[in-house]
């Protein structure tokens, strides 16, 4: 495995860091200092822009698994979409496909019934980051989520990205997810077993130890955060990359609460000429997050930074790309629920070819935006209440 011992840090003079450009080196390394994870190259990406495509492929590499599946989602909804997976897991663990799952229970704790098949299950392995019985460490923790969204399939195949296991992303919204190949799917699997053992896991010696490298492949790196990562990675590496860029950075996010720190790499970035990017949805599927995030357009515009809303679908992706070489994938919000609340994870790809297709993604979801001005700063009184309110709540830290 390429991760380091707990503790410690990889190797930063890895040769995989002189394929990587000059001027994104330091962010790479940065990223592995903090994450303990380098940056491996000799990997594939398949991006997904609609659920019905991910989702075909997703269950026919989830038919296909022959050594293990490993899953983390935030949510596993009791609907159609996820009664179709859960079927498929109940079918290869009858086959003698170990299934191992961490579930978070307080984002589906409405539907116990739907779960209790798939943890009573033989060959279903699972454990629960929020444990209902744990009254004591459930308040301690209320605040803490499991955000993440991993599957890896026999060591071979790893999807993430924004795209939970419901309907709503299957057919109504527009979200991003990637399927990966190579190298950095056993960082993936290094990164679920140390959450697994951490929740209370059993350690598991079944991993396949097969080549995995494509040749011409890209090179990856993966970074996780959350509430005892007090280096704050992912926060780090989307600073890291606005104090990198020198033409663009573009990113996507359905939900907006920076840091003070973020928005000031943001507007330091629009200060040297940088094309500084945010697009929103112009809808929310939580009511409230609408508020927060108008919160922060009239800063953010008078930053030099450009706002976009997206009209429906509602949009869910978290995903930014710069200068034609680094795109990012993953879990992690633009807020600092995700920066330092949630436990996250994103996938750094260094890479023109990548970093091109993410670019023509953003150009094509721009065609269904409107430019948000700041003399369309127009709200009425009680909404600019209530933005003052939510974040006087905590939505932010000012």
């Amino acid at each position: 495995m390429r991760s380091a011992p707990v503790g410690e840090t990889p190797d930063l003079q890895d040769p995989v860091y002189d394929s990587i450009d000059i001027r994104w080196r330091p962010m790479a390394r940065n990223l592995a200092f903090l994450g303990k994870m380098n940056p491996v190259g000799g990997n594939t990406i398949k991006i997904y822009t609609e659920g019905r495509t991910k989702f075909a492929d997703f269950n026919e590499d989830l038919r296909g698994a022959e050594q293990y599946i490993d899953m983390e989602y935030y949510r596993f909804a009791a609907d159609t979409i996820a009664g179709i997976v859960k079927e498929i897991l109940l079918d290869k663990a009858e086959e003698g496909v170990p299934v191992r799952m961490i579930l978070e229970s307080r984002s589906n704790s409405p539907k116990f019934s739907f779960y209790r098949q798939l943890r009573r299950a033989e060959g279903i392995h699972t454990v629960d980051v929020q444990n209902p019985g744990d009254i004591i460490g459930g308040i301690w923790n209320i605040d803490f989520r499991d955000h993440r969204k991993i599957a890896v399939v026999d060591g071979k195949v790893c999807y993430t990205g924004g795209m939970n296991i419901a309907d709503d992303y299957h057919t109504n919204w527009r979200d991003t997810h990637v399927r990966l190949e190579g190298p950095i799917v056993e960082d993936f699997e290094s990164m679920f077993d140390d959450f697994w053992i951490y929740f209370g896991g059993k350690k598991f010696a079944w991993r396949p130890q097969e080549e995995n490298i494509h040749e011409n492949g890209a090179i990856m790196q993966v970074a996780s955060g959350g509430p005892y990562t007090p280096d704050k990675p992912i926060q780090e590496g989307f600073e890291q990359a606005l104090a990198t860029a020198q033409d663009y950075f573009w990113a996507q996010t359905p939900y907006l609460c920076p840091p003070k720190s973020t928005i000031k790499a943001m507007k330091t970035a629009a200060d040297r000429g940088v094309d500084v990017r945010l697009m929103l949805p112009k809808n929310q599927d939580v009511p409230v997050m609408l508020w927060v995030n108008h919160a922060f357009y009239k800063k953010l515009l008078k930053s030099g930074v450009k706002l976009y809303e997206r009209d429906d679908p509602f949009m869910h992706s978290k995903t930014y790309v710069t200068d034609d070489y680094v795109s990012c994938y993953g879990s992690a919000n633009i807020d600092n629920r995700s920066f330092g609340l949630n436990y996250e994870n994103n996938v750094y790809i260094y890479d023109e070819p990548t970093a091109v297709k993410s670019k023509e993604i953003f150009l094509e979801d721009l065609k269904h935006c409107r430019e948000i001005k700041l003399e369309d700063l127009k709200w009425p009184f009680w909404e600019k209440f209530m933005q003052g309110l939510v974040i006087l709540l905590g939505y932010s830290q000012w």
